[in-house]
This record gives C-alpha cells, sequence and structure tokens, in this order.
C-alpha cells in the first residue's frame, strides 16, 4: 500500500493516541487486517489483528504505566 506523507503523519497520530490510552482497538486501526507490528528488528513480529491485540492487550495494556509518546525525527 502506498501512502502519501499525510497520510503517514494521521496514521502516526492515531498510533500516539493509541500509546497514551492504551486503546486496541485504535491500535488496530492502525494496521491492515494482515500487517504486521514489531517491536523491534529482534523481537518476534505479531501478524493480523488477533496477534497484534493479543500481544498489545498484554504488555502496553496490563503491563506498561505512564505511557508518553514521542516521535523522533
Amino acid at each position: 500500500i502506498k501512502m502519501e506523507l499525510q497520510q503517514i503523519k494521521e496514521v502516526m497520530k492515531k498510533y500516539e493516541k493509541a500509546w497514551e490510552n492504551k486503546d486496541t482497538s485504535l491500535l488496530l486501526s492502525c494496521f491492515t487486517s494482515n500487517g504486521i507490528y514489531q517491536e523491534n528488528p529482534l523481537s518476534k513480529p505479531y501478524k493480523g489483528y488477533t496477534k497484534i491485540a493479543r500481544f498489545w492487550n498484554k504488555v502496553v495494556v496490563e503491563e506498561t504505566r505512564n505511557i508518553k509518546f514521542k516521535l523522533g525525527n
């Protein structure tokens, strides 16, 4: 999928809100149904809504506190 710069900015804004609000539904709206979420290059990738949501709910919603999102330049 090819995205324009404005679309990327909109997705990143949603991603920021999803992190800060621990909002699984909002996070999933940033991905296609077969999208892949990977925390870092050495971590396990999670493919599809079900696996992404399972990871997100355990790691972000249940185990993470005081989230502040900052996008680097």
